[in-house]
């Protein structure tokens, strides 16, 4: 999914995601909506491809998607219906890895 491909930091899942996205929205309405040759569009959307961050900022724009950056522990205080400010003491490893507490107890639900 679009999203378990963002979390994960995959940017081979991420462009090939999209770029399905792409294709089922229609390449050459893509095309026209971003401004982008179809061409260049086919060759940034897809698994191994490098495209500028804005040529993907603008894609998803005109997929009707927006990318939000959001602080993880802001995320996992609202995961475990917490303020942010309890989160104190808990590290996280990186993308798709445990979050632990300061006694490096795994943080559940």
């Amino acid at each position: 999914s679009r999203n378990a491909a963002l979390e994960a930091g995959n940017l081979d899942a991420i462009m090939k995601t999209t770029g399905e996205m792409a294709r089922a929205h229609r390449m050459k309405r893509l095309a026209q909506e971003t401004g982008l040759g179809q061409e260049s569009l086919y060759k940034s959307l897809r698994a191994g491809a490098n495209p500028e961050f804005n040529t993907v900022l603008r894609v998803l724009s005109s997929l009707g998607f927006r990318l939000q950056a959001i602080s993880w522990k802001f995320h996992l205080a609202s995961y475990l219906g917490v303020e942010p400010t309890e989160i104190q003491g808990i590290t996280a490893q990186g993308p798709g890895e445990c979050v632990r507490n300061q006694n490096n107890a795994e943080v559940h639900r």
